[in-house]
């Protein structure tokens, strides 16, 4: 069993830093087509795809961070783990504390390539860096918030996939997901 383990543990970080990868090598060359472009039109297109991969790697971080969170307790409590390590001299508050950091931690690498990506965005058009801070503030509050309420999901529930399932329900119920009830009202109403 051990080894099935570990070699979908190996698979799982290939492809991961295989993809990573590729969105860096990407993002280089998209760069390196801009500055040999050198009008406008190119810096707009490095803008475009950098928009494009923003979005999709910021889900994907956020997305992996909520799912991961939502099973740390439970995943514990499914081991039998928890009692132990609720018998250490480490109090509640250091244990979810070291959980939350370890789960923000865990995505450094999609992180980095986002900021290389970014720092090349800001050599491009040095206003960039406004939208970058912005950009960079709001993940980290996502972060944070999509860590802790997978946590308290976890700490709620007793077994992993329901915790993960009311995460998910809940950040797409708050991201915009409770427009699905309100668009069928607003598009019957007709007009613009």
């Amino acid at each position: 069993v051990r080894s099935k383990v570990l070699k979908s543990s190996f698979a799982g970080r290939f492809m991961g830093g295989l993809i990573l990868g590729l969105l860096l090598i990407g993002s280089v060359v998209s760069f390196v087509v801009a500055l040999w472009d050198g009008s406008p039109r190119g810096t707009n297109s490095y803008i475009g795809n950098l928009s494009i991969q923003t979005i999709t790697l910021g889900l994907g971080m956020l997305l992996l961070l909520a799912t991961n969170a939502s099973g740390m307790i439970t995943n514990e409590k499914e081991r039998d783990c928890w009692l132990s390590l609720m018998a250490t001299p480490l109090t509640g508050k250091e244990i979810l504390q070291g959980k939350i950091l370890g789960n923000l931690y865990s995505v450094r690498w999609p992180a980095l390539v986002l900021a290389v990506a970014w720092i090349l965005g800001v050599v491009l058009d040095p206003k960039l860096i406004f939208s970058a801070i912005a950009l960079f503030v709001t993940l980290l509050l996502l972060a944070w918030y999509v860590s802790n309420l997978g946590l308290y999901f976890s700490l709620r529930s007793k077994t992993t996939m329901r915790s993960m399932g009311f995460t998910v329900a809940t950040i797409f119920f708050i991201g915009g997901g409770y427009m699905m009830c309100c668009c069928p009202v607003f598009s019957a109403g007709g007009g613009g």
